[in-house]
């Protein structure tokens, strides 16, 4: 399992980040996802052998 933050723009309320959370999380491979609506940040844990890190960039 990998785990990365990545960062978030342009989320106009906490509901954007659920829809985020929950778009994410519904990916092959992704363990868990969470986003910090403050700090404008994702972080998902992953299986990188289902999700190669070029498809990680693209979230």
């Amino acid at each position: 399992m990998k785990k990365e933050v990545l960062r978030v723009s342009g989320m106009d309320c906490p509901s954007c980040a659920k829809d985020i959370e929950k778009t994410v999380a519904k990916l092959n491979g992704v363990e868990k996802a969470e986003v910090n609506f403050i700090a404008e940040k994702l972080t998902v844990t992953y299986d990188d052998s289902q999700l190669p890190r070029e498809k990680s960039r693209k979230i």
